[in-house]
């Protein structure tokens, strides 16, 4: 039997608590002690210890029936942000968010073509230090999403084949060129925007993103750990003697599902694909408009990647369940074009699968959403650590 010791329950209540008011602005003590099945001495141990760190405020809870009015415990708004970089082939989109998830400022940065990593490394850094868009605020920690795969510590890049890159120890290398103020948190694509959606009510969720290129993703309790990106899934072996990949094989499911497939079919049929920030949205769209307006060929090409897909979600959910699942990419572009024959042919293979699929409503901004979310997890798995070693640090003006 594993136990935990004293300061790790003490730490695990005082994370279970943060989490808890995040999720329900302006819960009571009593309702947190419901909530998380502890005693009310258990509740207000960690609740005293994170409104004395500046994480919590009172205030007035809603009024439920006569009496007096309960207090209501909130994040602690205006003080603590996250920086989070959404890295695409292309461009960077940077967004500031407050403790709470709300937004503080976002914006693009332009990438030169194959940038390398000691070159976006760099921007990064120089963007992170100068915290230009960040009056008043401690930064919490910096989130960083990337097209690549990466190693079992979330921290190291093992390749990415749409930027080219080797080997990159993203972590050491960004916190180093940040003189070591801030922790860094790295995720590819999928994970950002597994954690986006799990904010739906999901804790426990798999997530598939699919563009040029696949990644999967789980989260357990709301978090993404270790296992929670699935490596080198877009290489996945689907169609022996298929359509060569990038890695230099045949038949991967980057090669038979991936966005590549949709752009030299629509080249076949006479529909250019225009290169740059919108340009996998614009082509799916227009091919969403020739499928509705009834184009036979069009709708054949997006039928075969939904039945790729759809075996894809079948093996998944039947290898390692989820209370859901999310799909994220050019599908959501794609629009009904893609969902009906999706759907009908995960139906056909796995019915409870076809339950479990879910529409975040988030659509393409999930992974620009879990990258700000990455950086205030720093802050949410160990609160009064962060607020310890921070609290001396004076604020950004």
């Amino acid at each position: 039997m594993i136990s935990m010791t004293q300061g790790g329950v003490k730490r695990h209540n005082q994370v279970r608590v943060l989490r808890a008011v995040r999720d329900a602005s302006g819960i009571s003590r009593a309702q947190l002690a419901e909530v998380l099945n502890l005693t009310k001495v258990g509740v207000s141990r960690p609740v005293a210890e994170l409104v004395a760190a500046g994480l919590l405020v009172e205030g007035q809870a809603p009024q439920s029936g006569p009496g007096r009015r309960p207090i209501g415990l909130q994040l602690a708004l205006g003080k603590f942000a996250s920086i989070g970089f959404d890295i695409r082939v292309d461009r960077a989109i940077e967004v500031v968010r407050d403790v709470d998830g709300t937004v503080v400022s976002q914006q693009v940065i332009d990438l030169p073509p194959g940038v390398t990593a000691p070159a976006l490394l760099a921007i990064l850094a120089q963007r992170i230090l100068a915290a230009a868009l960040l009056p008043r605020y401690t930064i919490i920690g910096i989130g960083v999403a990337l097209p690549a795969e990466l190693d079992d510590s979330l921290r190291t890049v093992k390749f990415s084949l749409p930027l080219g890159w080797g080997k990159v120890p993203f972590c050491d290398e960004l916190e180093s060129l940040i003189e070591n103020r801030y922790q860094v948190r790295l995720a590819d694509v999928s994970g950002a925007a597994a954690l986006a959606n799990s904010r739906m009510g999901l804790p426990n969720l798999a997530h598939l993103q699919i563009g040029y290129g696949a990644g999967l993703s789980y989260i357990r309790d709301g978090s993404l750990g270790s296992l929670g990106l699935v490596g080198e899934f877009g290489h996945m072996p689907m169609l022996a003697g298929g359509p060569q990949c990038l890695c230099g094989r045949f038949g991967c499911l980057d090669a038979v599902a991936g966005f590549q497939i949709l752009v030299d079919g629509a080249a076949r049929l006479g529909l250019a694909h225009t290169t740059g920030p919108g340009g996998m949205n614009d082509l799916s769209r227009r091919l969403s408009e020739e499928a509705g307006q009834g184009n036979q060929q069009v709708c054949t090409l997006i039928e075969s990647v939904a039945q790729w897909l759809a075996r894809v979600v079948a093996a998944v959910i039947t290898i390692r369940p989820a209370q859901a699942m999310t799909v994220g990419g050019y599908p959501l572009a794609l629009g009904d074009a893609f969902w009906q024959p999706f759907v009908a042919a995960l139906e056909q293979l796995h019915p409870q699968a076809a339950q479990l699929m879910v529409k975040s409503p988030l659509g393409d901004e999930a992974s620009t959403v879990g990258v700000g979310l990455l950086g205030a997890e720093i802050l949410f798995s160990d609160p009064i650590g962060w607020a310890a070693l921070h609290s001396g640090l004076p604020q950004l003006i």
